[in-house]
């Protein structure tokens, strides 16, 4: 299930132009493989601060083992590793180093890692009484080259080449590990997320996504008046239908109203008011809620109390 695409944000250069058209086929291949697999969710150029660092994922898998992180690179041209693990590239026959694409998934993953056992009270249930981790689950790391990349496999150390994987064979790469059942010898023994546990670790992880642009500033108060009465009558309670006795909280399943007459919970999430797409997104500015639509990028406030 596809649950974000990549950030609307405008690219310059033609290396960000080239970036973003190699991440936008990685999306593709993704989107194609599982935009109706509801044991796979797909969160596209994920970006989230934490402890002071920032960690930006192009690609991240959510399934019922663990996470899968893929790092894009648009490279045209020939590419080698050495024993040591160093990267080179060559561009018309120009040879230079560069970043060595796992190490920085290695700290993409230390910071998903970080960031979801700080949280995981809020995000995972407690089990017989104790609290679950994400301690456990399986996390792999993948690189997606773009095709016409030449790879010297030959000289390339073999973990190395194993991971790194040109764009049109990423789906084929990761379904092995996203299948259910595929881990043979581990299935058994391997925590699965339940289907509340995905679906709170994607609201979660939603919430703390942190967009590449600068958020728009907020429009003064006399120019939202519209918004500001839409939102009075957009959330209401699922039992009792009122709007009066609302207040807004949030949970381990993401943000909701409570109501204070019929004791009952509803969740703010909910289709774009624009296009009807689910794929939206809720955050908070003071008291207001907001509905984001990551399809049309549309945004609503639905509550504001």
């Amino acid at each position: 299930m596809i649950i974000k695409e990549r950030d609307q944000h405008p690219t310059h250069t033609a290396s960000e132009r080239f970036g973003a058209k190699q991440e936008q086929d990685v999306a593709f291949y993704l989107r194609r493989e599982y935009s109706d697999n509801p044991d796979v969710f797909v969160v596209n150029d994920l970006r989230f601060e934490n402890q002071g660092e920032v960690t930006q994922i192009d690609h991240l898998l959510v399934y019922r083992h663990g996470f899968v992180l893929i790092e894009s690179k648009s490279i045209y041209g020939e590419v080698r590793v050495n024993q040591s693990s160093e990267w080179s590239r060559s561009y018309k026959g120009k040879w230079q180093g560069m970043a060595s694409p796992l190490q920085q998934l290695a700290l993409q993953e230390k910071g998903l890692k970080r960031l979801l056992e700080q949280n995981k009270d809020q995000v995972l249930p407690k089990l017989f009484g104790l609290q679950q981790g994400f301690g456990a689950r399986r996390y792999e790391c993948i690189c997606a080259v773009s095709s016409s990349a030449l790879l010297h496999r030959d000289s390339m150390p073999s973990d190395i080449s194993q991971n790194v994987i040109k764009s049109e064979f990423i789906a084929d790469k990761v379904r092995a590990f996203t299948s259910v059942g595929a881990v043979q010898g581990f299935v058994k023994t391997l925590p699965t997320f339940s289907d509340g546990e995905m679906s709170s670790i994607c609201e979660f992880l939603l919430t703390q996504h942190q967009s590449r642009q600068t958020e728009p500033a907020a429009p003064p108060a006399e120019t939202s008046t519209a918004d500001t009465a839409h939102s009075d009558t957009e959330m209401r309670c699922k039992q009792c239908g009122g709007a009066d006795a609302l207040s807004g909280a949030w949970g381990k399943y993401g943000y909701y109203v409570a109501c204070s007459s019929c004791k009952v919970n509803t969740s703010m999430k909910g289709p774009c008011h624009a296009c009807n797409s689910i794929n939206t997104k809720i955050s908070k500015s003071g008291p207001a809620y907001s509905r984001t639509c990551l399809d049309c990028s549309s945004t609503q406030v639905i509550f504001n109390r």
